[in-house]
């Protein structure tokens, strides 16, 4: 919940009481607010903003963009004075956040087939043969139609690179890559006074976001840049119900039951989409969206 939504924060780090059993590292108590018999709220909104921001080491001139906005109200009062409370709260949170990465791709003389030494190549060799290749040259009829298409796949270079002699061409390539994530959460809780001895409430919370990280080179050539890229909705739902009675001055009962349901789910850009099958790969995407995309594809010298 939002600060405006909570009435107390305790972080207990050693001697717990009996209520906590034996946890471990801390425990952390939050309380959420109640009605009262006032009426009151509030409303809030925090932004950040790349206008604001200065460059990074590695970003270009244009910065990579930075939105976010943090927003909410709060709610609360009477529904019967001394006897039923109500309040709620939401809070919506929405943010593009944007990272520059830098990475190697294939060069246009690569992609030809041809492997230059002021690239960095070494000597290619034919593996039928065993013999170097002409020229350093790949034939266009030697080069896998599968392996052209996934080369494809890649931008081309926009930097210079770094050039080692016999590993090609590093770091050539920048970019930004935008998160984007949109949440919502609402609580709401009630609460009862049934006497003087008795008091009950109730608390119903959820939230609801999705997370989108895009790979750095589009959907289809998803890679590893930036790590575990992929995107899904989140769902997490709790209620909690909540008694306190009084036998004597001297004995208080408090009573609780909780229950909670989280549900995420998160794939890669490419589900769904029978990638391997387009390219040319057989006996890949067979078994549905699960099988979807392409294989993980490694390349060792």
């Amino acid at each position: 919940p939002p600060p405006e939504a909570l009435s107390e924060f305790k972080i207990q780090t050693n001697a717990y009481s009996a209520e906590f059993g034996r946890a471990g590292g801390a425990v952390i108590n939050v309380e959420t607010r109640s009605g009262s018999n006032q009426i009151h709220g509030s409303a809030f909104e925090f932004n950040r903003n790349s206008a604001y921001s200065g460059r990074g080491p590695f970003d270009p001139a244009k910065l990579p963009p930075l939105n976010q906005n943090e927003y909410g109200v709060t709610l609360g009062g009477p529904l019967k004075k001394n006897k039923l409370f109500l309040f709620g709260d939401w809070e919506g949170f929405r943010q593009a956040f944007g990272t520059t990465y830098i990475a190697s791709v294939p060069t246009a003389a690569e992609r030809a087939g041809t492997f230059l030494t002021s690239e960095g190549a070494g000597t290619i060799y034919d593996p039928t043969t065993g013999m170097p290749f002409a020229n350093n040259m790949i034939p266009s009829n030697r080069i896998s139609p599968v392996g052209q298409a996934l080369l494809n796949l890649f931008p081309l270079p926009n930097l210079p690179g770094t050039v080692s002699a016999g590993n090609g061409v590093a770091n050539n390539y920048t970019g930004p890559v935008v998160q984007t994530q949109h949440v919502n959460r609402v609580d709401v809780r009630f609460d009862a006074n049934l006497s003087a001895k008795d008091s009950v409430f109730v608390r119903y919370s959820i939230f609801d976001a999705f997370t989108a990280l895009p790979p750095l080179f589009g959907p289809l050539a998803t890679g590893s840049v930036p790590g575990a890229p992929g995107k899904g909705p989140s769902r997490d739902q709790s209620v909690v119900l909540g008694d306190v009675h009084t036998f004597s001055p001297t004995l208080i009962n408090e009573a609780r039951f909780s229950f909670s349901r989280i549900r995420d789910t998160y794939y890669n850009y490419d589900y769904g989409v029978n990638e391997a099958t387009q390219l040319g790969i057989p006996n890949i995407n067979t078994f549905g969206p699960i099988s979807s995309g392409l294989p993980i594809i490694a390349i060792s010298c």
